[in-house]
């Protein structure tokens, strides 16, 4: 009920945080090629660029909490990564290996994995982290209107996802 002991995040970290998974899945799309067929070699290629962005982005907005200093433990750390980069590949050769590429069954199956991931790889950074309060020094609290950003990263990944489906 503080104002003070509210997340105070730093709007360039937030800002970058945003970018980096449009990027990665730039450079995603971007390995699995314009062929027809994608090897599974640029599959998985892909879904570790994927990975990598999602990973990027959460821990970017993580080093971008001003009044605390987050401590990861180890495995959490290694365990999201995981996730990501299994749910990456997996999403990635659902959307590669059947050849009904408008097939609404397809996307949502897709979508069905990458929501149980992003969950999941949350999830788990989380309960791995430890928010140590740095020393007050009268800053207030995070502004509502920061609040929006994971959102709107949140939407926008969906949203190319869905598109390049």
């Amino acid at each position: 009920g503080r104002p003070e002991l509210q997340l105070v995040y730093n709007l360039g970290f937030t800002i970058l945080s945003f970018f980096i998974p449009i990027i990665g899945l730039f450079l995603t799309f971007w390995a699995l090629g314009s062929t027809e067929t994608a090897n599974i070699t640029r599959v998985v290629l892909a879904g570790l660029l994927d990975a990598m962005g999602v990973c990027v982005m959460h821990y970017l907005g993580q080093a971008g909490i001003s009044n605390y200093t987050c401590v990861y433990h180890v495995a959490y750390f290694v365990g999201a990564g995981v996730i990501a980069v299994v749910a990456s590949i997996a999403a990635l050769m659902i959307l590669c290996l059947y050849q009904s590429p408008n097939a609404v069954w397809k996307r949502l199956l897709i979508a069905a994995v990458l929501a149980a991931a992003v969950t999941g790889l949350h999830w788990l950074a989380a309960v791995g982290t430890e928010y140590q309060l740095k020393p007050l020094n009268g800053s207030e609290g995070i502004s509502e209107s920061y609040t929006i950003v994971p959102v709107i990263v949140l939407v926008s990944r969906s949203s190319l996802l869905w598109m390049m489906c």
